[in-house]
């Protein structure tokens, strides 16, 4: 097992202890925190991930906020590479597309898809059909640390579509990490390697770290 993978397993274990009245907080916490940052409320068009059922802090507030607060709302749809897509990593056969969701009432009604059984848009408009992209990604991750590092889930989704997104708009997005107190590891913990990304912000609970 790599290190990558050991940490994997014992965020993700520490995560499962939680309750659901302190994921309920602890989510609530960062939405309101989001709410707050200048890079939010200069934002237009903002991409937010659809949270797993358990285990992982919960999206649904942020999500009504950023349709409340007149922002043009994105959510990842995983799709497999088609034959002029470009590669990022070897083996990649997989790709993110941000794809418009029209109300928070849409949102709502998606059903869940894929390995990991996330809602998800299965049309809409791609925010990188008219190379302009995204002001804001709201990035998942398993762990994350006080200097804006991140781990996420292993299938390099985030990272492939950053890169996408530099190759298409010509920039990288704001890049927010959201994550529970229990995902926040020491500095020296996190593996780091060349194609990670370094976010810009993260938020855990009602604590801003900033790279």
């Amino acid at each position: 097992m790599s290190s990558k993978e050991a940490l994997r397993k014992t965020i993700s274990k520490a995560v499962k202890c939680l309750d659901n009245v302190t994921l309920k907080t602890q989510s609530d916490a960062v939405a309101h925190k989001l709410r707050q940052l200048d890079a939010y409320k200069q934002a237009k068009r903002i991409a937010i991930y659809m949270n797993m059922d358990s285990g992982e802090l919960k999206t649904d507030l942020m999500i009504s906020h950023a349709f409340n607060d007149g922002k043009r709302v994105f959510l990842p749809n995983i799709t497999s590479l088609g034959p002029h897509d470009r590669k990022y990593f070897p083996n990649q056969k997989r790709h993110l597309r941000m794809l418009e969701v029209s109300s928070h009432n849409d949102v709502l009604n998606l059903l869940p898809r894929g390995k990991y059984k996330l809602k998800e848009p299965i049309d809409g408009y791609d925010c990188l059909s008219d190379r302009e992209g995204l002001d804001l990604i709201i990035v998942p991750g398993v762990g994350f640390t006080s200097a804006c590092h991140r781990i996420g889930h292993g299938g390099a989704f985030y990272d492939s579509y950053i890169q996408e997104h530099r190759a298409i708009a010509g920039n990288v997005p704001f890049l927010i990490g959201v994550g529970l107190s229990a995902q926040l590891v020491d500095n020296d913990v996190l593996p780091i390697e060349d194609h990670d990304y370094i976010l810009d912000q993260v938020i855990i609970g009602n604590d801003v770290y900033c790279k």
